[in-house]
């Protein structure tokens, strides 16, 4: 099997095919994720895994930083060998992802991929002991899928970070509210704060 030059992203803690630049191809062959790296490759700890199906990301009118959100939401599901693509793994996508306004709201709660990471492991868990935990290509839940499709505020252009965090935050019981519960973080104060983001950029 012929094994292409690799390179470590450190936003989206994933190893990237071919070289630098132009052609490089995102989420190639092989993706490692959730995991301690070192800069001679992935560690022999890290599990292969084959690359997630293609999700029809344009079908949801996502701007550049909610494509990749999503993309990286879809191979930390991969990774964790979870069939059930939710709210959590977006919400750890943003993070990884963060920049901008994003990452000054990541700071206020104290949230990075690490802490996001322990706290979808708890979940993942609990799912574990329930018996409704499957294995298996991620798909997006319909909660996901609900959030991914938040319309902006002046009904114009592609959903971008804020409208993405408003839509996972939108329902108490989901992935991405039980995750910030389980990291002190309130969601109706997160709730608030996003929006008020969404309406200042007059979004």
């Amino acid at each position: 099997m012929m094994v292409l030059p690799q390179r470590y992203d450190a936003v989206t803690r994933c190893w990237w095919t071919g070289p630098a630049g132009a052609g490089a191809e995102p989420f190639g062959p092989t993706v490692w994720a959730f995991g301690t790296y070192s800069a001679g490759g992935p560690s022999t700890t890290h599990r292969e895994r084959s690359t997630v199906g293609t999700v029809m990301q344009d079908s949801f009118g996502l701007d550049d930083h909610a494509r990749l959100a999503l993309e990286v939401a879809q191979h930390a599901a991969l990774a964790n060998g979870d069939a059930h693509c939710g709210t959590e793994y977006l919400l750890y996508g943003l993070v990884a992802t963060a920049r901008g306004e994003i990452v000054e709201l990541m700071e206020l709660f104290a949230l990075n991929t690490l802490r996001v990471d322990r706290a979808i492991e708890r979940i993942m868990e609990e799912r574990h002991a329930s018996g409704v935990f499957e294995q298996g290509p991620p798909t997006l839940s319909l909660r996901a899928r609900a959030a991914l499709s938040t319309p902006r505020l002046d009904g114009k252009g592609p959903t971008g970070a804020f409208e993405l965090l408003h839509g996972l935050l939108a329902e108490d019981d989901s992935g991405a509210c039980r995750v910030l519960r389980s990291l002190g973080v309130h969601p109706d104060e997160a709730r608030r704060l996003v929006a008020y983001g969404i309406r200042l950029g007059g979004r």
